[in-house]
């Protein structure tokens, strides 16, 4: 996996980089305007056994947004669609580094049953929770909370 990044920094806004490209099997995907606490999400997305050609090929310029990416699987989540970005970061980690639901909640010290409805998207992931899980992934906590 090949990232190439040009960095835009803007005062008083979260830092993003303005273009990106990354080459997964062989393929190109471009994105535009990435937050930089996107980044692992989308690399997250981009390595997981799913195609995007079909959502790349809908869009007539070359680049697409991060939403627009992840607009299919965050739509499949249901849930209130507020929470749907922290559950798919939540359940994206969680997947990514191995854990199923119950090893990741006996680390945050929590049930079980609550942390599957993060994941749905039935429960927000507040800032306290959002800390527990940066420090079990090493990720900035920013990422696991909604936009």
């Amino acid at each position: 996996m090949l990232g190439h990044t040009k960095k835009r920094l803007i005062k008083g806004q979260p830092e993003k980089v303005s273009n990106l490209q990354f080459i997964v099997d062989e393929k190109e995907y471009y994105f535009t305007n990435v937050p930089t606490v996107k980044i692992q999400s989308i690399l997250s997305t981009l390595s997981q056994e799913k195609s995007y050609d079909e959502t790349a090929a809908s869009y007539s310029d070359e680049f697409i947004t991060v939403d627009e990416l992840m607009q299919p699987d965050l739509e499949s989540i249901g849930g209130i669609e507020e929470y749907r970005s922290s559950a798919h970061m939540v359940k994206s980690a969680r997947t990514g580094n191995e854990m199923t639901q119950v090893q990741l909640s006996e680390s945050l010290a929590m049930d079980q049953r609550n942390l599957s409805q993060i994941e749905n998207a039935k429960r927000p992931v507040g800032k306290k929770l959002a800390q527990k899980l940066a420090k079990v992934f090493n990720l900035n906590y920013k990422v696991f909370l909604s936009d």
